[in-house]
Parts: C-alpha cells; structure tokens; sequence
C-alpha cells in the first residue's frame, strides 16, 4: 500500500492487487486526510473479498481527519469469507443505492468503528444480506453515527446476518420499516445506542 490514498481507482487496484497476492494477508489502506473520493461519475464500488483489509481515514483512523466517500450507486461491497475487515473513521454520503453492501457468508467479518453514514438512499445505508441465501457475515458497528439518511427500508437492514451495534446514534433519519430491521433469522445485539428524532417507524424491528 501507499503511504496514503487520495485516488478511488488507486485505493481500488491496490486492495485487488492486495487480494490476489495472498487473500489471507491483508493490508492497512490509509486515506489521506481531508480526501472526497467523489464517484458521482459513476466510478464502480469497491469490492473487499479477503481477510484482514483494513481502510484507516488518516494515521489514527478518526472522522476529525475528514475521508469521505460521496454520491455514486455503492461504496464497498463485501463479499466470500472475508474476515478482519475494518472502516476506521471513514464516511459515506449521499449514495443514491447502498453505501455498504455487507454480502459475506457466515465466516465473515467486518467491524466499522468511529463511521459515519448521511444523506444516504436507496433500500438502505448498510445492507447485511449473503446473496446466495445463507447466514450472512458479523457487523460491529463501534462508535459510529447515522444521520439524516432517507431510505426506502431501514437504515440498517439485517437479512440472516449478525448485527452488532455498540455507542452508535442514529439521528433525524426516515426509513419505512423502522431504523434497524432484521428479518430472516439475523440476529442483533446493541449497547449503549440511540436514536433520536428518526421518522417512519423509529427504532428496531422486522422488515415488512
């Protein structure tokens, strides 16, 4: 890896070369701060497969450090068995589908600690749903923030994965079956999280 990324299409060729070379090994991908990886020119998402990638905005992996992924269809899109995966301090906006597809079989992983996701479409800002119709992968959810997304579904939307939420707000958000939904036989465990002024069904419940 670079010593930091201020380039979608550099950050993306680097995590795929990353992957190729050995899908066990991992990588820490640092953003530079102060980087809008803009894919309103419809740049494609990018795809995270292997184990232990890491995405760190900054040295110390905070939002003060200002990395943002903004517009386009998807942002990330997880996949296979890929474990370790980490969001440190990054924040996606404004994508018009889903910002994150969480799409990892049960022997995933993928922990966001101190993200943010606002102004977000689509059926949800973070969808935890494997394809193929197995248990989908484990979601931490550490510190993070939901604001003033809009979305058809859920916020979170939680199909056969395990969703865990810890120090998280969600505010002034507006989704159809409630902030958080889980359906399918997902599960969620949640501390010390809020939710504050959402509208549509607030709260957590079954998708409809």
């Amino acid at each position: 890896p670079r010593n930091c990324y201020s380039s979608w299409e550099d950050l993306k060729r680097d995590i795929q070369s990353a992957e190729e070379a050995d899908p066990t090994a991992g990588g820490v991908f640092e953003v530079c701060p102060g980087t809008i990886f803009n894919l309103a020119l419809f740049l494609a998402p990018i795809a995270i497969n292997g184990n232990n990638i890491v995405i760190r905005c900054g040295p110390n992996g905070s939002q003060k450090n200002d990395c943002s992924v903004v517009g386009g269809e998807n942002h990330f899109i997880l996949g296979g068995s890929g474990s370790g995966i980490r969001f440190l301090g990054m924040r996606f906006e404004s994508a018009f589908r889903t910002a994150v597809i969480a799409g990892g079989d049960v022997d995933g992983d993928v922990t966001f600690d101190d993200c943010g996701w606002e102004g977000n479409g689509g059926d949800a800002s973070l969808i935890i749903s494997e394809p193929l119709g197995g248990q989908g992968m484990t979601v931490n959810v550490i510190g993070c923030s939901f604001d003033r997304n809009a979305n058809i579904d859920s916020i979170i939307q939680n199909i056969r994965g395990t969703l865990i939420l810890r120090r998280t707000i969600f505010s002034n958000n507006t989704a159809k079956y409630g902030t958080v939904s889980v359906s399918n036989g997902g599960s969620i465990s949640f501390a010390n999280t809020c939710f504050v002024g959402n509208g549509g069904s607030s709260g957590i419940g079954p998708s409809g």
